[in-house]
């Protein structure tokens, strides 16, 4: 069987209202799904951070009301990513 792992998105840390939703949070856990990732030969890492970052480590700004949870379009633009990077 062939795995797939997904990355933890970035939020937008200036709407979110808890202390532990945070990048530096999102990109720990990131590091670790990619080290799982690299010890199973048939696991692979989707870095959906590709197409949802703002490119400085944080969530595209305006792709959620909340910070965490995308609107419609952005889920879309994961959806792509997705379906563009699975082995065929």
């Amino acid at each position: 069987a062939i795995i797939y792992i997904c990355s933890v998105i970035y939020v937008e840390e200036d709407k979110v209202v808890t202390d532990y939703v945070n990048n530096e949070n999102v990109m720990e856990v990131n590091k670790e799904l990619l080290t799982a990732c690299e010890d199973l030969p048939y696991c692979y890492y989707l870095n959906l951070n590709e197409v949802l970052s703002d490119g400085n480590h944080s969530l595209i700004p305006g792709a959620s009301q909340d910070g965490v949870h995308l609107y419609a379009e952005y889920s879309k633009l994961m959806l792509n990513y997705i379906k563009s990077h699975y082995l065929k």
